[in-house]
């Protein structure tokens, strides 16, 4: 059972993360198009847009816009249909090689009686049937059956209005569907090619994309740039193939899109980077000589109160008429945007190596070197998503990948936290366990890092506590009484040493040795010694004064302490150590506290000691003490100044 837990252990993170990466993939591939996935995805490319910048303008498409100069010129809006044939007939003899108008010729001019076409129409229906490389807009409506144009009337128009291919398994219509449609008049739909010059906006209010196709009845009504390219490319009808939901042909250019048809708009910057010229300076002929040879030209209005725009990358009011040129341009340049086909299979491939990544280098030891390592992957993807954009029109995905390391990031720092949390656990039941034997100083110091502990030189003061007369004790009292009042002893010693933050290095039988100094040390070590051994004194002496008052025999301790160098090792063998100060100074403190018998003092300390307090500025720990003359320790050559602490 164990080898299993261990076997499950290590393959459970992997299968998480395998999960994990599944389900993003799954999420790509369902609802990538379902708000709010699409929104934060719109957002990123409108960043993508911002960070390639501008592009110069276009050299095969231009705009001739209604202005507000044109209306004043021209004397108000809605202009008369002539302006519109002598434009397009202008165009013409510019070497315009296409030429769309993004107007809704519903109605015949007015005044008319309803039967004939006005003079208005007929030039301008003259005008289209000789130059049939033009196109005229028709709108399709979502809901509103008012002013519905008839299926069977539209369709039976141009052959601009065509089936398109559809292919086998596509589940849905393939594109979005209509109730109906404002179409123009039919005299003129009769002579010319039509395109529908609908835009739908995204969730967040963007435009991102162009409808290549919107369904009506059994018909597939193509959009007005994709008509304005392909008359630009001089395509005859069956050169032009929409295969629904899969793939747009539009000679040998080939264009993946979406399920709905869709192809993103490749946006080239502000207001006015499609060439512009106002309609009136072309009716009077007041335009550069190549302004709009070998060009497909649009014709719209961006005056005041009657163009219409839209939010763009670039603007917050992109008139409408160079949203559709721009798409044209897309068409025609072969420069829209690719967000089907390869960026899909990219965007997946992404998913998987941004889910693996930050799955291994979640794993690295150091926390901050693994957010490090995680955060510079997520650089360099997004370096590759910007790189891709801008040299190779590619919108792949950023949202999903993104998702997939930041889910699979998630999962490992989640991870990591149960591991330090069962780390602390352990470490805190390791101190638990340390600390009944060592000073939790030691403890936490032990089970934080063990092996690691370092031998070290250094300053220390070292603490020696006895009691007097325990082997005489030892002959009268039984052995389980002995074992109680040891403890009770030992306790005593414990809680002064603890208070003062000194380190229980061992507990001698009847004594024990107390460090100050360990784990770190500190300019008050010598005072916190003073400070524990009148504690000790005085808690021994009230400790004393009970067995007295229960007939037992007092108990009487020396204390010896001295401050000097000593060296913090571990001592032991392979399997059992410990740790402890060992050098001169230890060995002087223990012959401190066997001159307290002799001197018949509490406590005996050296001059290194008191010294050292004064200098930390605790003479009030010094009350009580005097000093004697040199005193001989045994088994040293010379003598050592010392001051005591009488008994009382």
């Amino acid at each position: 059972m164990p080898g299993r837990a261990r076997r499950l252990s290590r393959i459970w993170p992997a299968l998480m993360a395998l999960f994990a990466t599944l389900g993003v993939m799954g999420g790509f591939l369902f609802l990538r198009d379902l708000p709010p996935f699409s929104t934060l995805e719109g957002q990123t490319l409108t960043w993508r847009f911002r960070l390639r910048g501008p592009l110069p303008p276009p050299p095969d498409v231009a705009i001739v816009a209604v202005d507000d100069r044109s209306i004043a010129a021209l004397r108000g809006w809605p202009l008369a249909r002539r302006h519109f044939a002598d434009a397009i007939e202008t165009l013409n003899r510019a070497g315009a090689r296409a030429v769309a108008l993004d107007f809704l010729l519903l109605d015949r001019e007015q005044p008319s009686d309803g039967l004939t076409l006005t003079p208005g129409d007929a030039l301008l229906r003259d005008a289209l049937e000789r130059h049939p490389r033009t196109a005229l807009s028709l709108a399709m409506t979502f809901g509103d059956t008012r002013a519905r144009t008839d299926d069977a009337q539209v369709g039976a128009g141009h052959a601009a209005l065509r089936v398109v291919q559809r292919p086998r398994g596509l589940a849905g219509e393939g594109a979005v569907v209509a109730q109906g449609a404002l179409a123009p008049l039919s005299s003129l739909r009769e002579v010319t090619n039509v395109g529908h010059v609908n835009v739908l906006l995204e969730d967040d209010g963007g435009l991102r994309h162009i409808n290549l196709a919107i369904k009506l009845g059994e018909h597939y009504v193509r959009a007005l740039p994709l008509e304005l390219a392909r008359l630009h490319r001089g395509l005859a009808e069956d050169q032009l193939v929409l295969v629904l939901g899969n793939q747009l042909r539009l000679g040998e250019a080939r264009f993946a899109i979406d399920l709905l048809s869709r192809l993103p708009v490749n946006y080239l910057g502000p207001p006015g980077t499609v060439p512009t010229y106002s309609l009136i300076d072309v009716l009077q002929s007041r335009f550069p000589a190549d302004a709009f040879a070998g060009k497909a030209v649009m014709l719209g209005a961006i005056a005041l109160g009657v163009g219409d725009s839209f939010a763009t990358p670039f603007s917050g009011a992109l008139a409408g008429v160079e949203v559709l040129a721009t798409a044209a341009h897309n068409l025609i340049a072969g420069t829209a945007l690719r967000s089907a086909g390869e960026p899909v299979l990219l965007g997946l491939l992404a998913i998987i190596l941004l889910g693996l990544g930050a799955a291994i280098l979640g794993r690295l030891p150091s926390p901050l070197g693994a957010l490090a390592a995680i955060l510079g992957l997520a650089s360099v993807w997004f370096f590759l998503v910007q790189l891709a954009f801008t040299e190779w029109t590619m919108w792949i995905n950023m949202t999903f990948p993104t998702l997939s390391l930041l889910a699979n990031a998630a999962l490992v720092g989640a991870r990591r936290s149960v591991a330090e949390r069962r780390l602390r656990r352990r470490i805190e039941r390791e101190r638990r366990n340390l600390s009944r034997y060592h000073s939790p100083l030691i403890a936490d110091l032990l089970a934080n890092e063990g092996q690691r502990l370092a031998e070290s030189r250094q300053d220390a003061a070292i603490l020696f506590v006895d009691m007097a007369g325990f082997t005489g004790r030892m002959e009268t009292m039984p052995a389980d009484e002995m074992v109680t009042f040891l403890r009770d002893f030992h306790g005593r010693i414990e809680q002064a040493v603890l208070a003062h933050g000194g380190f229980l290095e061992q507990f001698t039988g009847d004594g024990a040795m107390v460090i100050f100094g360990v784990p770190r040390t500190a300019p008050d070590d010598p005072a916190r010694a003073i400070a524990c051994a009148l504690r000790l004194v005085t808690d021994i002496r009230d400790y004393s004064g009970e067995l007295e008052r229960q007939g037992k025999d007092p108990v009487r301790i020396g204390i010896g302490v001295h401050f000097g160098p000593v060296v913090i090792a571990r001592l032991g063998g392979r399997e059992q150590q410990h740790l402890t100060a060992a050098g001169d100074t230890v060995n002087v403190a223990s012959r401190l506290e066997a001159l307290t018998r002799i001197l018949g003092a509490s406590v005996v300390a050296s001059a290194a000691v008191i010294g050292a307090v004064r200098e930390a500025g605790r003479e009030d720990l010094l009350e009580g003490f005097e000093r004697l003359p040199a005193q001989p320790i045994r088994g040293r050559s010379g003598r050592l100044d010392v001051w005591i602490l009488r008994q009382s």
